[in-house]
């Protein structure tokens, strides 16, 4: 959990876009790792409210994320007067985000966190249930993919999805085998293309709530061709590779 306090200390310092998603990322690997323990090990008080306190951080930073997401994406165009002043007011927004963000940090900081030594992680209870986490996951990614392939316009399915790449990736990388390289690169190349789609779909949704459309018609092109480009990847990668039919 090391990972989380470095990271959440950064945090706590700096809430910078990056140090935003840093935090978000060490808190899941912090869940996978959590979640590959015995059942009598993860209802233990001190792994459970730890396990809470990052969920709660998680949660409360994801609106942050979205909007640092489409501050970014919007910045070039911010000569527009309407863009800029829709970035003024993403900006206040941000920093009235930032106060629930803190306080979830501060608790968080203020849990100690759980050890969890290398044998308890290479035991063969340990081993048993990362291949149980697997197969379910890949059983997941299965039954999702058909429906966003059919029709990638489906945002939260494609959402969905990537979560369930990310939790592959973290539990696959928690304890590295060679067998299972090709599948952890082949999630985290998944991961990001969902990502990056993502973020497109929340800077899309946000221009359209917000009326700039008609602003920002051109930027909408561009976006859209970068997203049927990630699409077309997508789709090659997922039909090429084998890679997530879970083994007998």
């Amino acid at each position: 959990m090391a990972n989380v306090d470095s990271h959440l200390a950064l945090f706590r310092k700096d809430p910078s876009p990056d140090n935003v998603h840093d935090v978000r990322s060490a808190t899941r690997r912090a869940e996978a790792a959590l979640d590959l323990l015995p059942k009598d090990l993860r209802q233990e008080r001190r792994f459970r409210k730890y396990l809470s306190a990052c969920r709660k951080l998680f949660k409360s930073t994801s609106p942050l994320r979205d909007s640092d997401i489409v501050y970014s994406n919007l910045l070039k165009y911010e000569s527009n007067p309407n863009v800029r002043s829709a970035l003024e007011k993403i900006q206040t927004e941000r920093s009235h985000m930032l106060l629930h963000c803190r306080l979830c940090a501060d608790k968080l900081a203020k849990i100690k966190s759980p050890k969890i030594s290398k044998k308890e992680l290479s035991s063969k209870a340990i081993t048993k249930r990362r291949k149980r986490i697997v197969k379910r996951v890949q059983e997941k990614l299965q039954e999702g993919l058909p429906i966003v392939l059919k029709d990638f316009r489906k945002i939260d399915e494609l959402h969905d999805l990537r979560k369930q790449c990310k939790i592959l990736r973290y539990t696959l990388e928690i304890l590295p085998s060679k067998n299972d390289d090709k599948l952890a690169a082949e999630m985290e190349k998944w991961q990001t293309l969902l990502g990056d789609i993502r973020d497109i779909d929340v800077t899309e949704h946000f221009v359209d709530e917000t009326g700039l459309s008609e602003d920002l018609e051109g930027a909408l092109t561009t976006l859209k061709v970068s997203r049927d480009r990630m699409h077309r990847s997508f789709v090659h990668s997922a039909k090429t590779e084998a890679v997530i039919i879970p083994s007998n």
